[in-house]
């Protein structure tokens, strides 16, 4: 979901200069903090090297002055984020409500489904708080005209060896009421690739291909590019 943002953000950040309009995303994320998710993007799109900004006392001189040279560029960045631990749907839709004014939304991350919180639904079996929780972020979804990509966790194990959209983690709901189903499923044989398998598509074909996970860079690529 990161190498999806970046790809929007590359695209809104020249919408000044283009005076298409003021376009943004809105990335919730409960798991990495936002000092975190800048470090993914400098590794992702500028080339830093990962165990260095992890390590600030292995950091290079070369390394401070592209910092300097990019700072302006981060802040500027089309990038809305909430990295709260403790986030509900109605916290989402506050600050959709919030941001809306200054900017015009067009994505939405959620990371993830599973810890997404519902004060309303705490006597239900997790199943149903997941259902409605689904619910609750399809209609946020139309109501602001938004695209909203949902993080959801798997079991595996349960169906088959492939994974399937049966294997959404406590909630059939999320396959009935999402557009599109994406699915990730690591390779035994080879632990840095990847089927990336679309498992629900309202309006196209579904099928997979593989990808090749670069750890050095954070980010997957086509595995048809590798080399014979």
């Amino acid at each position: 979901c990161q190498q999806i943002t970046n790809n929007l953000l590359n695209e809104f950040k020249d919408d000044e200069e283009n005076q298409i309009g003021n376009r943004a995303v809105l990335y919730c994320s409960m798991e990495m903090s936002r000092d975190l998710l800048i470090t993914r993007y400098l590794v992702q799109e500028h080339e830093f090297d990962p165990s260095r900004l992890h390590s600030p006392e292995k950091l290079v001189e070369n390394d401070w002055e592209r910092f300097e040279e990019l700072r302006e560029q981060i802040f500027d960045l089309p990038l809305l984020i909430n990295d709260s631990v403790i986030l509900t749907v109605d916290r989402v839709e506050e600050c959709i409500e919030q941001f809306k004014i200054n900017y015009d939304i067009k994505l939405v991350v959620l990371d993830y489904l599973q810890l997404l919180s519902d004060p309303n639904s705490l006597g239900g079996t997790e199943t149903n708080r997941l259902d409605q929780t689904v619910t609750k972020v399809k209609e946020l979804a139309r109501n602001f005209s938004l695209h909203i990509l949902l993080v959801s966790s798997l079991s595996r194990g349960q169906y088959g060896e492939e994974p399937s959209s049966k294997n959404l983690r406590g909630s059939q709901g999320i396959a009935y009421s999402a557009d599109n189903v994406v699915i990730l499923n690591k390779l035994e044989e080879g632990k840095n690739f990847v089927w990336f398998k679309v498992a629900k598509q309202r309006n196209g074909p579904t099928g997979k291909f593989l990808l090749k996970w670069e750890g050095e860079r954070l980010k997957f690529r086509d595995a048809s590019q590798e080399e014979e």
